[in-house]
């Protein structure tokens, strides 16, 4: 992001406190958003392992009962 567009984010005519108070919220967002992703896709790969485990072993049992 160019120091031009960072300048016209802030909202001219409030204090610098407010600003501050702002971006710190959104920073927080932000690592909010990332922590929750995340944390999704590890769920998502726990649970594909889960269901990739027993069908695995259904193919060897298929397997050795073929033999």
């Amino acid at each position: 992001m160019g120091t031009e567009r960072q300048l016209n984010l802030w909202n001219i005519g409030t204090s610098v406190e407010e600003n501050i108070l702002f971006w710190k919220e959104m920073h927080d967002l932000k690592g909010t958003q990332n922590n929750l992703r995340r944390g999704f896709f590890q769920k998502y790969d726990i649970i594909s392992r889960e269901i990739k485990s027993p069908k695995e072993q259904i193919e060897i049992l298929k397997n050795e009962k073929a033999k």
